[in-house]
């Protein structure tokens, strides 16, 4: 009884907490849908000096009156509803805690549950790795001012309608990626905005990739600019220690050598897991490397003091959600692990509780096309497009792309959708099953038309197509030739005409030699014994 008090006092804690929070929050319509337009890049690295303030007002206002501020401001007010009705949630919770007494019970048992659960993850950790996230800085815009030195000195940005990256000249005025050209050219006015060339992009990553090869030839690329290293086996085979020392050393070797092999700075994430390595990556960019202490307390201590928006998997929504309750770091998540449990569901509590104890995945490898579950592609609209024959042009145009993608790793599609943006920027998809595997760019097109005209007439911002329940076309091939009649097999006992099938062949051949060995033993014993004089049986008497 005494544990299940323990239990109630760390709760009435929260409660006053909770309550205060209540109390003193006068809750701003606006400011909420400030943070959202502000959009998801807020924290990348070269803003820090920025006036987050100043620059939320300028994107509010230049997006007021909009189509794309109105689907915002509609979002927003669903999210604030949304934790209007969590914060009563918990309200009732705190009530029941009170006065309930099965309740209490039942929140000193939870929180046991979790607290073994903790537990588990702590004496299941692995901090024997040196894993490594390579992450390049800027690395649309450092390609472009490889190609023209003229662009490092003034403020870029590289895409078309919205921005893919800025460099660090531009990031200063609050330029970054994923923001509406129109809005940063309202805080930048002189910015040279670049559009993307892919395939020069797709170049300069795999260069840099054949260099970290040298280190970790099982690289796993997270996307075109980062990628996930273990040197554990390289620090092995070279018998180096695995103090920090030595792996900054490592680290700072291979940064050099990207450099001066592709031109490219990348920054540097050194932990015993890929959650930490990535969070580490961004803790001193550009052009710069972090270590997180392989030790489980220092560990605790580093992630408990940061915001939960720096955990890679926290988004925009569920930081709104735990700011609602008053929770901004990731050790308040473990302050508050019970409440928790009972808001999210147990699969979303349960990985709070392990990003906040520091505790991600030690696999890194390059997993290959063949477990990929999809793959798509999409293209945003400065303005909105009304006309038919260019929307199917623009189809047409992704479809063509999305083959070329399909060959180059040997895969073809048994699904397929579509991803639409109105020019009131909401998102729909519609899917199809289809009857059989296709890859070439005519049947993708085909296929992908039938559902564009579906949603006709359109007023679209973005189209996208994307391709699942993919399997590789030389397996797909190799299982349709393998059961067809000109390639059977003749069984060597009964010769009968098998499928070329391995394991089937097999199976025939055992039961085929069992029963001709079975008729053989039988034959010769009938040969070998006397005749001897049918007798009449039991059986056979009661039958008469």
């Amino acid at each position: 009884m005494k544990q299940c008090e323990g239990h109630i006092d760390d709760a009435e804690k929260d409660k006053v907490i909770f309550d205060v929070l209540e109390e003193n929050q006068e809750v701003d319509d606006e400011a909420t849908l400030k943070r959202r337009l502000a959009g998801p890049s807020v924290l990348k690295s070269g803003q820090e000096s920025v006036n987050q303030e100043k620059i939320n007002e300028i994107i509010y206002a230049a997006s007021k009156g909009s189509k794309y501020f109105e689907a915002e401001q509609k979002r927003d007010l669903e999210l604030r509803n949304r934790i209007e009705r969590v914060q009563k949630e918990v309200k009732e919770y705190y009530r029941k805690l009170e006065c309930d007494k099965a309740f209490q019970r039942e929140w000193a048992e939870r929180t046991d549950e979790i607290d073994s659960y903790m537990e588990e993850l702590r004496s299941s950790r692995d901090l024997s790795q040196v894993i490594v996230h390579v992450d390049c800085d800027a690395f649309y815009a450092s390609i472009e001012e490889l190609r023209n030195e003229n662009l490092k000195n003034v403020p870029m940005a590289v895409g078309k309608g919205v921005l893919c990256t800025a460099n660090y000249m531009a990031r200063k005025f609050g330029v970054r990626s994923a923001m509406p050209e129109f809005i940063a050219r309202k805080l930048c006015p002189e910015l040279v905005v670049i559009p993307l060339n892919i395939p020069e992009y797709a170049k300069k990553s795999k260069e840099i990739q054949d260099v970290l090869a040298q280190y970790d030839p099982n690289l796993c690329p997270a996307s075109i600019d980062e990628v996930y290293m273990n040197l554990t086996p390289y620090m092995d085979r070279q018998e180096f220690t695995k103090d920090e020392d030595t792996m900054q050393k490592v680290v700072m070797e291979i940064r050099n050598n990207v450099l001066e092999a592709t031109g490219v700075s990348v920054s540097c994430g050194i932990a015993v897991n890929k959650l930490l390595a990535k969070i580490a990556s961004n803790m001193k960019k550009p052009n710069d490397q972090f270590i997180v202490s392989n030790e489980a307390e220092v560990i605790e201590k580093f992630v408990s003091e940061l915001p939960t928006r720096r955990i890679n998997g926290i988004g925009r929504v569920l930081e709104q959600e735990l700011l609602g309750l008053d929770i901004k770091t990731c050790g308040d998540i473990i302050h508050n692990r019970t409440i928790l449990s009972y808001i999210f569901k147990e699969k979303t509590s349960q990985n709070l509780i392990q990003c906040s104890l520091g505790i991600g995945s030690t696999i890194v490898e390059d997993f290959g096309d063949s477990n990929r579950k999809s793959i798509g592609c999409e293209i945003t609209f400065s303005n909105a497009i009304t006309s038919g024959g260019l929307l199917e042009s623009k189809l047409q145009s992704l479809c063509q792309s999305l083959a070329d993608d399909l060959l180059k790793r040997d895969l073809i599609a048994n699904s397929m959708s579509i991803k639409i943006k109105t020019d009131t920027f909401q998102v729909h998809t519609r899917q199809k099953n289809l009857r059989g595997y296709i890859y070439n760019d005519t049947d993708l097109f085909c296929e992908a038309l039938k559902l564009l005209r579906m949603e006709y007439p359109l007023r679209l911002r973005l189209l996208g197509v994307r391709l699942s329940k993919l399997t590789t076309k030389s397996s797909y091939f190799a299982s349709q030739i393998k059961f067809s009649k000109q390639n059977s097999v003749p069984c060597p006992v009964c010769h009968k005409n098998l499928e070329d099938d391995l394991a089937a062949v097999n199976q025939h051949i055992d039961l085929c030699l069992n029963t001709e060995t079975v008729k053989t033993v039988i034959n010769n014993e009938k040969k070998e014994l006397p005749l001897k004089r049918k007798r009449n049986t039991i059986d056979v008497f009661f039958r008469h």
